[in-house]
């Protein structure tokens, strides 16, 4: 099985192409591992498997929020969104998590009825006006 790494570039949210044909480990399907790049100053990231199914996507992420003007801090009572874009533009919320008081989420998991192929853009959010990271992967 073949996997395709994507790593965000700068605070544009890019994605680029590396390691393509590297195997996938034993017993895992295909996967598409993407680095969430921080936007507008924010000094949010975050670490994404993306995993096909026959029924959608699987996936897992950890992040990492520190404080920063920019983003609510860690302490802060949020619900952070992790948003994927679809190629018809259109946002589906798939995971929502609130901050533990620390600077960091590990273990995090969603699923999404979008097939890996049609997602275009991967994002982490606070509600639709503030995006914290992102990664775009239609630039693969």
């Amino acid at each position: 099985a073949a996997s395709v790494t994507l790593v965000g570039v700068g605070g544009l949210g890019g994605a680029v192409l590396s390691g393509a044909g590297a195997p996938a480990p034993d017993g895992a399907a295909d996967t598409t591992q993407v680095v969430l790049a921080p936007v507008a100053g924010s000094q949010v990231s975050a670490d994404l498997t993306l995993t096909p199914s026959t029924w959608g996507t699987q996936m897992e992420w950890s992040c990492d929020y520190p404080s920063d003007p920019g983003a609510p801090a860690p302490t802060d009572v949020v619900t952070y969104e992790l948003v994927v874009v679809g190629d018809d533009g259109e946002r589906s919320v798939v995971g929502t998590w609130t901050g533990d008081g620390t600077a960091h989420a590990r273990g995090l998991l969603a699923s999404s009825a979008i097939d890996i192929a049609d997602i275009r853009r991967v994002e982490l959010a606070v509600g639709e006006a503030l995006v914290l990271a992102a990664a775009d992967l239609s630039e693969a």
